[in-house]
């Protein structure tokens, strides 16, 4: 057995104590840095001391430690460091690092790593253990040491996008409004009605709403792009959702939230989980298809307007998705005809069963996971995707 084979079993047992931290909370970023120059890591033969963070600024920094082997053989230690502007901003910055230290000796291992922006709320993610060279990066899939560090509080090189809003808080949501602009005006009546939406769809599901959710409102895309590094009319990412708000452009306020909502009830293929938002976005009053190719037209006319141009796909291929928005799967098409076989499932069999469907299936590519999603399919539904397709399309009823 190899050197780096030998450490990746022996890190695997159970008799190395795994150090997990979570996130520290907010307090000032030199005090973070100290405490861990001060810790000393042990596990197996190895202790590592003496960690240093480099400048922590808007540029790249330098991570370094000592490190002792106290075996007689080589080890090989791998490290992962992820730097997470916070907040709303986007710019992730992640790389591994391999280490190999010899035995018998004190190596000082040092690694790069980039702040492409930082607001207070910025961490920086420190993971020691086995490394895994995959797709010709390296990672750190089982650390022995695994901590998350907020390296923005009080740090002369974060910025606040905070400032520059307006702020409301609900029961479940956290609303920013760019000062002034016409978000800022109507910013109770979005509360009002994103609460609403949100409740909607979490009583369709029968779930509870997630404890939060933070909306930003941006008046343009130069404001957007300036202190978000995102080029378009909005995104989402965890429980965040950005948007550019102001008098011809407000995206669909309920396909989002609907995702958000929706993952606590599972993670289905793209079928079940992006038709469900667009028809939810439908149902409750939303021009869903506005920003999906079919602007001012209803889910229904539009499905069967591709029916007639033979655009369709086989309902056993679109089940298979395991995303919807990449060019090979045809969005125009994609979206509204998943949103048509969810209304179809909803309104022929009730949402109860349709709960159960969406809570049982997976999005995964693995032919077995595809294979059993089509068995649990039968066993709610009493047909597979493909007698499903001409069923659905009979509903359908097109002129």
């Amino acid at each position: 057995m190899g050197w780096s084979l030998r450490v990746l079993a022996l890190l695997g047992l159970a008799s190395v104590s795994r150090i997990a931290y979570g996130q520290q909370a907010p307090g000032d970023y030199r005090e973070a840095t100290a405490a861990l120059r001060r810790r000393v890591i042990t596990a197996e033969q190895l202790v590592i001391s003496g960690i240093e963070l480099g400048k922590l600024a808007l540029d790249s920094s330098e991570f370094s430690a000592h490190v002792t082997n106290q075996a007689a053989n080589p080890v090989v230690l791998g490290l992962s460091l992820r730097a997470v502007p916070g907040l709303w901003l986007r710019g992730n910055w992640q790389r591994g690092y391999r280490f190999v230290i010899p035995g018998g000796t004190t190596q000082t291992i040092r690694a790069s790593y980039l702040f492409r922006r930082m607001t207070p709320m910025a961490t920086l993610r420190i993971q020691l253990g086995p490394p895994s060279e995959d797709g010709g990066g390296t990672s750190v899939p089982a650390p022995f040491y695994d901590t998350t560090l907020v390296v923005g509080a009080r740090n002369p090189a974060a910025t606040d996008p905070r400032l520059d809003f307006d702020h409301l808080a609900t029961a479940h949501l956290e609303l920013f409004a760019w000062r002034g602009s016409l978000a800022a005006q109507r910013l109770q009546a979005l509360a009002a009605s994103r609460e609403a939406a949100l409740s909607q769809v979490a009583e369709l599901l029968a779930v509870a709403p997630p404890a939060q959710i933070r909306l930003v409102f941006y008046p343009d895309s130069a404001s957007k792009t300036s202190q978000t590094g995102h080029i378009g009319a909005g995104f989402a990412s965890g429980t965040t959702i950005v948007e550019i708000f102001n008098d011809s452009v407000q995206l669909d306020p309920f396909h989002e939230i609907t995702h958000i909502v929706s993952y606590a009830r599972g993670s289905p293929p793209a079928l079940l989980d992006e038709g469900f938002a667009v028809y939810v976005s439908e149902r409750l009053g939303a021009d869903a298809l506005k920003y999906l190719g079919a602007p001012g037209r209803t889910v229904a006319a539009t499905v069967c307007a591709q029916r007639q141009a033979g655009a369709l796909f086989p309902l056993p291929r679109l089940f298979r998705f395991t995303d919807i928005g990449s060019d090979s799967t045809r969005p125009d098409v994609s979206y509204p005809q998943a949103a048509s076989v969810v209304a179809f499932l909803v309104e022929r069999f009730g949402i109860e069963r349709f709960r159960e469907l969406y809570g049982r299936l997976e999005s995964d590519t693995a032919v077995s996971i595809q294979r059993r999603n089509e068995a649990v399919l039968a066993e709610l539904y009493g047909m597979d995707s493909a007698a499903l397709d001409s069923v659905w399309i009979a509903w359908l009823n097109c002129p």
